[in-house]
């Protein structure tokens, strides 16, 4: 396993990215949009990495604040739980409202907002504006999900 005197006797960190102190060049390669880096035949992320250098440990999962995989600012980057990773998403591509825990009631007709609370979806009505249920779930997302809560459309 790495260790953080290892990886920076190995890096250098700049501006959210990772160079081989040795050749001066970037490190890692692109998989699945994150930086993948190979060192004595163990795959680290760069984000694992950069967590190391200015943490000493690398925690068992990391978010990036912003969602953007290739951001990996040490700013950016924050311990999480699996729960609070996905509380942090991205909203999803069948998404019909544009905003994460509001979401088209075919039967009633109006908007319906929810919130997810240790993987269950908790109800907190039915809104015929559209506004004031992305304004709803925006509240409580931010109330039930803290610094984890994404809230951007």
């Amino acid at each position: 396993m790495l260790t953080q005197e290892e990886a920076k006797s190995i890096f250098e960190y700049r501006d959210g990215v990772l160079y081989w102190k040795k050749t001066g060049q970037k490190a890692g390669v692109n998989s699945c949009g994150y930086t993948v880096i190979r060192h004595k035949s163990i795959k680290y992320y760069a984000h694992q990495i950069v967590y190391l250098i200015f943490n000493g440990y690398i925690p068992k999962l990391i978010d990036h604040i912003d969602r953007n995989k290739q951001n990996n600012s040490i700013d950016n980057l924050r311990e999480a739980t699996k729960k609070t990773n996905s509380q942090n998403s991205k909203i999803r591509v069948d998404n019909t409202s544009g905003m994460k825990g509001v979401a088209w009631h075919k039967k009633a007709k109006k908007w319906m907002v929810y919130v997810t609370i240790d993987s269950k979806n908790c109800y907190l009505g039915l809104y015929e504006n559209l506004d004031l249920a992305k304004e709803l779930s925006i509240f409580i997302r931010q109330i039930v999900h803290g610094k984890f809560a994404n809230v951007e459309a």
